[in-house]
Formats: C-alpha cells, sequence, structure tokens
C-alpha cells in the first residue's frame, strides 16, 4: 500500500499512521490487544498504575484491593485477577480442607491388586503389583502404597510438621476408603483402619483393583534440564517439599465446589474481577504416585473403569468451568472472568481438545475468556515453535481467545522476563513478531508480555515501543497447515506482509540476511533499509515507506 498519508482506525478514532517523510507518528494505544501478569507483589507507582490500565485488557497479579479500584478507575473495562490453582491443591490448609470434605473427589491411580478375596470385617490381608512388568520392561515392579505416619483422620499441616513426612495414607477399593496403618512393600502384606472417611466396609474378590492419591510433583534428576526448568520440589509422601499436594479428579462434581469457593474469596477479598486458573490441564501435567514418579496418563476414571483419555480429564475441567461461573453468577449477580493456563499441544479434540474450552459447548455453554499458552512465542526449535504458532494461527482463524505468552507466566520467569536487559527485548521482539505471523484483524486472540522491568535498582512498569508500530492488518493469512508458504525462499525465515508493513521472524540458529526487493522504514532506526539482518531468533517488524 503506497499513500502518501496512510490512516488506520483504532477504537473508533483516525489516526495518522505515518507522518511526513522518512518517519512514523507511533499509535497512543497497542495496536493489537495485551495482557499481562506479575505473580509477585505489587508495588505501584499512580504512573505505573496508569500505563497498566490504558495499555493492558487483563492482569493477573496480586492486586490490593485499593490498586484494583485505581487501575478500573482509569479503565472500567479492565480485569483485575488474582491467582488460583485450578487442579492442585494449593496451600497448607488445603490438605485438610480436601482430607476433611473432598477425599472422595481426589485424583487416584492404579496402585496395586488385592492377592485374596477380603471380607468387610478383615483389616489384615495382601496385595501384589497391578503391573506384571512385562508393560513396563523391569522385573521389580513397585506397589504404589504407603503407610500412615501419623495417627488420626488428618494429615499434619502444623507449622513445623511438614506434611510430606507426616500425612495420613489410604487406598481405595471399588466404592471403599481405608487408612493405610502398615505396609511392607517386600510382601504386599498390608494392615488397613475399615469404614475410613465415612465409607462403607465392603467384602471384595481376589485381583480387584487396589488405588491410590495423585499429588503434585514428581521427583527429577537435579542434573536434568527439565529440573532447571521447574519450580516443583516433590509434594508427595516423603517428598524433598514440605508442602503436601493433592491432585482434584475433574470429573467429580462434588469436588467443584472447592475451587468455587475459592474463586468467590478471590473477588471478594481482593476485589477482583476473576482468577488466573492455573495448570487447567487434561491430566498431563506434573502428576506424581506416592514414590514420587511420574504419573501422567495414569489418572483412573471410575466411569469408564480405565486410565483417563485425555478428552475425557478435559470434559472434567469443562464442566468445572461451568459450575465455577454460575456459581459466581449466583451469588455476585455477574460471571467472573476467568483466565486459564496451561494450553498446551493437547490443543485438538482427540489429543486433549483444551480448544474445546475456548468455545461453547453443551456443558459449558459460556466459555474460558482467555486461555494462555505458555512460553508459546518463545525461541524453541524450530519444530517446537512452529507447531505453537499453528496452534495460535487457528484460534486466530477460529476466533478463539488463546492468549500465548513469550516466556514462562509464573514465578520462575522473573529473572529472565523483568530485567531491563538486550536478552529480554530480544525474546520480547521475537515473542511479538511471532505473534503476528498468527493474528488476524478480527480475531480474538491477545499477546501476554510484562508490564514490570527491573533496572538500577528499580522496579516499574514500561510498554515496548513496537506494540504501537502502526503495521495495519495483515494482508495475507494462510490455513495453520499451510504455514511454510509464509517462508521464504532459500532462507529459514517467515515474512508476512500488513496492510503498512511487513514483519520477519528467524526462529533457526542460522544467521540470515534478507533482501526485501523493495525499502521500507525501520521504526527502531527511522531510516529506509533494502536489506536487513536477521541473526538466529530475531523477529524484526518494518513499516512501507509513504
Amino acid at each position: 500500500m503506497k499513500k502518501s498519508v496512510a490512516s488506520l482506525i483504532l477504537l473508533g478514532t483516525l489516526i495518522p499512521a505515518f507522518a511526513s517523510g522518512a518517519d512514523f507518528t507511533p499509535l497512543t494505544k497497542p495496536l493489537y490487544k495485551l495482557y499481562s501478569v506479575c505473580s509477585n507483589q505489587i508495588e505501584a507507582s499512580k504512573e505505573d498504575l496508569r500505563l497498566i490500565a490504558e495499555n493492558f485488557e487483563f492482569y493477573h497479579g496480586k492486586f490490593q484491593p485499593d490498586q484494583a479500584d485505581a487501575v478500573r478507575k482509569i479503565n472500567p473495562a479492565f480485569k483485575c485477577l488474582t491467582y488460583i490453582n485450578s487442579t492442585y491443591t494449593q496451600f497448607e490448609a488445603d490438605v485438610r480442607v480436601v482430607e476433611s470434605q473432598y477425599r472422595h473427589c481426589l485424583a487416584m491411580l492404579l496402585a496395586a491388586r488385592l492377592s485374596q478375596a477380603i471380607e468387610a470385617g478383615s483389616t489384615k490381608f495382601r496385595v501384589a503389583p497391578a503391573d506384571d512388568g512385562k508393560k513396563s520392561g523391569s522385573k521389580e515392579v513397585p506397589i504404589l502404597i504407603r503407610a500412615s505416619t501419623i495417627t488420626g483422620d488428618y494429615s499434619s499441616t502444623e507449622k513445623g510438621k511438614p506434611s510430606t513426612k507426616l500425612y495420613v495414607f489410604w487406598i481405595r477399593i471399588g466404592d471403599e476408603l481405608m487408612r493405610v496403618n502398615q505396609f511392607d512393600p517386600a510382601t504386599g502384606e498390608i494392615e488397613v483402619a475399615r469404614g475410613f472417611s465415612g465409607s462403607t466396609p465392603a467384602a471384595h474378590q481376589a485381583g480387584a483393583n487396589v488405588f491410590s492419591p495423585v499429588y503434585l510433583g514428581f521427583d527429577r534428576s537435579p542434573k536434568s534440564k527439565e529440573s532447571a526448568n521447574t519450580s516443583s520440589r516433590g509434594n508427595y509422601p516423603n517428598g524433598h517439599d514440605d508442602k503436601l499436594r493433592y491432585v482434584l479428579d475433574p470429573a467429580c462434581a462434588d469436588g467443584y465446589p472447592f475451587q468455587a469457593d475459592a474463586v468467590l474469596k478471590a473477588m471478594q477479598e481482593n476485589r477482583v474481577d476473576g482468577v488466573w486458573m492455573d495448570t487447567m490441564n487434561c491430566g498431563t501435567f506434573n502428576l506424581s504416585d506416592c514414590l514420587g514418579r511420574a504419573a501422567a496418563g495414569k489418572v483412573w476414571d471410575f466411569a469408564k473403569n480405565q486410565p483417563y483419555a485425555p478428552d475425557d480429564f478435559r470434559l472434567g475441567q469443562e464442566k468445572k468451568v461451568a459450575f465455577i461461573g454460575q456459581f459466581i453468577k449466583d451469588r455476585l449477580g455477574k460471571f467472573p472472568f476467568l483466565v486459564a493456563n496451561n494450553l498446551t499441544d493437547a490443543y485438538a479434540p482427540g489429543r486433549g481438545g483444551l480448544k474445546r474450552l475456548l468455545m461453547p459447548t453443551e456443558v459449558k455453554p459460556r466459555p474460558l475468556d482467555a486461555y494462555c499458552m505458555e512460553g508459546g512465542l518463545e525461541l524453541q526449535t524450530p519444530d517446537k515453535w512452529k507447531k505453537r504458532i499453528t496452534m495460535l494461527m487457528d484460534a486466530a482463524q477460529s476466533g478463539l481467545a488463546a492468549a500465548p505468552i513469550w516466556a514462562n507466566a509464573g514465578s520462575p520467569s522473573y529473572a529472565e522476563s523483568e530485567p531491563d536487559t538486550p536478552e529480554r527485548d530480544k525474546a520480547e521482539r521475537f515473542g511479538y513478531a511471532s505473534y503476528l505471523l498468527a493474528v488476524e484483524k478480527e480475531g480474538k486472540t491477545i499477546m501476554g508480555t510484562y508490564a514490570f522491568y527491573q533496572a538500577d535498582g528499580k522496579r516499574f512498569v514500561k510498554i515496548h515501543p513496537m506494540y504501537y508500530y502502526p503495521i495495519g492488518s495483515p494482508v495475507e493469512t494462510v490455513k495453520p497447515n499451510e504455514f511454510d508458504q509464509y517462508l521464504m525462499k532459500d532462507l529459514p525465515v517467515y515474512h508476512r506482509t500488513f496492510t503498512h508493513g511487513l514483519v520477519l521472524v528467524n526462529p533457526s540458529e542460522k544467521d540470515c540476511p534478507v533482501n526485501l526487493g523493495k525499502p521500507y522504514l525501520d521504526p527502531d532506526t527511522r531510516q529506509s533499509v533494502t536489506t536487513v539482518a536477521m541473526p538466529a531468533g530475531t523477529g524484526k517488524i518494518l513499516l512501507n515507506k509513504p
């Protein structure tokens, strides 16, 4: 598009996109919608709050009630969110709550099988491994049971008594729960208390399945790359963290009030508009058995008497979202603004169908307001990056509110996301350019970044200037499976044309000079360019010359 003056309609206001000569006028608001996250305490000046209110759609952070009020006063449409965990227990006190009120709603996995038939009054019997070793390829197959280390019905949550060391352990056979008092893993001999947690003792046949609880945070080798990039510290019995953390069964509707109460409390006490629901997954993320081993894919679906299919796990999550929305509507007279985290490669139905959480469905007429794709815009291997961008393209073209962010959305990201460094600048530029490869003019996708910066011992809000570049709307759109049509000939660089410019992304490990074929304006230097250097792992936005 070549005109002496180009324009862009933004929020009902005619804003000049270019000034005369080799220059341009930045927009007064980000061209495409942004949101931000920050799990740290927000110590914000009035100017910080103004910048947040005027440049972002919503913010997940530890807002004080007066801060939330101040932001909404500036921008009444702004949504303040606070954090809850949608799948696991979160606080030490939660252990007592779920053990006393929701024990039958906690996720379980196949731990063993009865070696003998038992009567309703039997308290001593033997169990055997659930797997004979053929499937695992191991001659020694563990029995996933431990003995309780504390008396009574509940694990200790008292200060100074870590509940990963002082815990109650129980098993489930049929519909009956049994507290485990003693257990010998070498012989399979077990001693239990019957009628535990209000369940009715019953007779059980030899070979019956024996189930044990699922926990958060499996063990990892300290030398592994995965260990370095995770906040998990081992929240299972005898794990190396202090806090025992359970996983809730997503299909057990009796457990939905546990999270709904957490949402209500957050909205009332913090005066926020909704919550950021972390780990809204399809059963694949950081699950552990009682021995600290990965348990993903093993959570038991009692309705179908088999491990959960990912789509069935997700269906339970959908029903939970619907319950929470109506629960809040009934009590506060309005629906909560619900944003979930952990939109992953299980996006498509058949592999988990997390996409459906963004769609109105029969069980969930009101979808999530946004769904974060954590690290979805960061530099990964070219194949992993491409997979995330094509997922984002599908969401954009389907009118779904996928919400990728360019780094980790949780607390471990601060070291890389907040310091005002060239590394952050490079990562954010790569993320935004990657997002622009997928964005649609009428789409509902929204990009996540970090409002806060750190420099010279200070912490402050700053908005990257590239979000104000008047690049306009996409001129071309291809289907996700045709993504490589954006690939430049003979170069590992992707490009997409916009009404007022060009976007380039190099996700490879190769530095690439790019011949543009005609002059463009580089908004970073305000110089006319016909070639640009595209180092490995970089993104670039160029504007048409007037």
